[in-house]
């Protein structure tokens, strides 16, 4: 999985994206989407794309009870 590589700390970001701003929560999206499209792509026998709007739909719903850093967050989503 990918490291961080925002211009902003991770926290930042996280925080900025629970709070509601759009920019960050895509910021998110662009770091954290391809691994998890390769990833569904190899443990899903189906419609990638289907299940990986349901997983970001999670996301969006329980950004706010989320906490750790970007290494737990990667886990997190990836168990959804």
């Amino acid at each position: 999985m990918g490291e961080w590589t925002g211009r902003r700390p991770f926290d930042d970001v996280l925080f900025a994206a629970r709070a509601g701003d759009d920019r960050s929560f895509a910021e998110i999206w662009r770091w954290l989407h391809p691994p998890l499209v390769r990833w569904l792509r190899v443990v899903v026998a189906g419609d990638v794309e289907d299940i990986e709007s349901e997983v970001w739909l999670s996301i969006t719903r329980n950004l706010a009870s989320f906490s750790g850093d970007e290494r737990d967050f990667q886990g997190w989503a990836f168990t959804i």
